[in-house]
């Protein structure tokens, strides 16, 4: 089992765990059976298993391909960290030791992880700049450097954005705009009362109007983490609000996180032509390879494939 990698010794576990009692029923019944685990390794294969799969999940959210992962990596890292920090500061003997030597190599990455897939989690509404500022305490502390560095980086990328793309007018501009268009009503003019009013209103849009996109956008309530967001349709609907951040949100959450999928698409030219199919034209394989990813898709997937299959084959 210990040759086994990492997803495999997982699943393999849990699988095990999920038949115990029939493990300790083998036991009773079957005098040859001499390998159950006692009560004492149970207990460690589940501490175990429990460990492992915070790294896990992680590795297949940073495999996915039906959705952008860059938004995802900091927080699925974050995890990480503090998983292994529990463990080498716990009381688990075996864990500890196994937690070490997975710090050796975490601590390189996570020291020297780009900022900007940290960034990537600040164009998630669900996280913004709360999250990091909460990470970074918890880690290096109040108002630590780290957080400094981080943030100026951010804004000095958003500057780049901003400064190569021409400016668009923003809501407020327009809704300015429209102001001027209305017709004043001379009743209201009138009245004292309603000065006061104007004049707040006046300097509240003049403060709006000097802050950034990138501003704007932070000061709004984050959403709920639990929400279920499609971020790229969030960043497309929110376009003409804020044109150069949602340019660099389109350029930042494209950066996938792992290597893994596209690895798979390269290899899936195997998984089609075999020794039983191996004199398939160049037009059907592709149309099998094409249909394969369709149907994982969806459901419109179904339709296309037996509308192709009826062609091709």
């Amino acid at each position: 089992m210990c040759q086994l990698g990492g997803t495999q010794l997982i699943l393999s576990l849990q699988s095990a765990i999920h038949h115990r009692r029939a493990f300790q029923h083998l036991d009773l019944i079957d005098s040859n059976y001499k390998y159950c685990p006692s009560k004492v390794e149970w207990e460690k294969i589940e501490q175990f298993c429990s460990f492992l799969k915070v790294f896990y999940d992680s590795t297949l959210m940073f495999s996915g391909t039906n959705y952008p992962t860059a938004n995802l990596y900091f927080p699925a890292v974050y995890l990480c960290y503090i998983e292994l920090k529990k463990q080498i500061e716990g009381d688990n003997e075996h864990l500890k030791v196994m937690a070490s030597k997975m710090w050796l190599k975490f601590e390189k990455y996570w020291s020297e992880f780009c900022a900007t897939l940290a960034i990537a989690c600040v164009l998630d509404p669900r996280y913004k700049m709360t999250f990091i500022n909460f990470v970074y305490t918890k880690i290096y502390g109040e108002c630590s450097l780290e957080f400094h560095r981080f943030n100026t980086k951010l804004q000095s990328l958003f500057d780049v954005y901003k400064s190569s793309h021409s400016l668009q007018p923003s809501s407020s501009n327009a809704l300015s705009n429209d102001l001027n268009n209305v017709r004043n009503d001379d009743t209201f003019d009138t009245m004292e009362a309603f000065k006061e009013f104007d004049e707040m209103s006046s300097n509240e849009f003049r403060c709006n109007s000097l802050k950034c996109q990138l501003e704007l956008y932070l000061d709004e309530p984050k959403m709920p983490r639990h929400v279920k967001l499609d971020i790229l349709d969030f960043w497309k609907s929110n376009q003409f609000r804020y044109p150069n951040l949602a340019s660099m949100a389109r350029d930042i959450l494209s950066i996938p996180v792992s290597t893994v999928a596209s690895e798979a698409s390269f290899s899936v030219g195997g998984r089609v032509l075999d020794q039983y199919r191996s004199s398939l034209k160049p037009e059907n394989a592709e149309a099998i390879i094409c249909l394969r990813d369709w149907i994982c898709a969806g459901l419109e997937g179904y339709i296309i494939f037996d509308i192709f299959t009826d062609i091709y084959l």
